[in-house]
This record gives C-alpha cells, structure tokens and sequence, in this order.
C-alpha cells in the first residue's frame, strides 16, 4: 500500500527493553521525529506520537534505537489516507535490534 498519506499516528508500548529516545520515522528516504508526543519509552510505558507526511508515500519505517534493543509489546499504527480508505496496523510484540527498523506503512503478515 503506497500513496498518499496525510498523517500518521503511533502508538508504542515498550516490553523489558526501553529506547532512549526520540522515536523516529523514516519517509521517503528522510528520518523524522514525531510530533505532539505524549508518554515515554522506557520499560512498561506507552508512547504515543504523530507526523504529518501530506504527500506521496513509498516507504515509512519505525527506526529502532542506534545502541540497544528495544522491545515492542505493542504497536499501533493509523494511516489517515487522502482520497483513499485510512489504515489502521496492529503489530504483536516484537524486538529492534540496534539499528533496525520496521515496515509500518504495510500490515503485518
């Protein structure tokens, strides 16, 4: 599912391993941190952000942390779609390794 997206909306909760922070997308090539956050990352806790794309959208990834794992209890994803039907991904638990990221434009399979 590519095209264009207005505004994206996460919602993480983090398992055993926190992440230091900031919670960053990637779109298109080009890394961003999310707006209007509320919450934190740390062991336990929910962090819940947005970032408005406006535009065409080929790829928009969740980056993990540069240095240590962080585990993902829950993630929740809202794609608000111009012209088109919103998504809305629910992704079970997961782990990032340092340095990795993961697909949040399409619905896990």
């Amino acid at each position: 599912m590519s095209g264009r997206v207005e505004l994206l909306r996460i919602a993480v909760t983090t398992g055993a391993d926190g992440h230091e922070g900031p919670v960053t997308i990637r779109v298109n090539g080009s890394a961003h941190p999310l707006n209007r956050i509320s919450g934190g990352t740390g062991p336990g806790e929910t962090y819940e952000g947005e970032f408005f794309i406006g535009g065409l959208t080929r790829e928009c990834l969740l980056l993990g942390s540069d240095s240590a794992p962080w585990a993902i209890k829950a993630l929740t994803v809202e794609l608000e779609k111009d012209g088109d039907e919103d998504a809305h991904h629910v992704f079970g638990a997961l782990t990032l390794e340092p340095g990795a990221h993961i697909d949040i434009l399409h619905a896990p399979t």
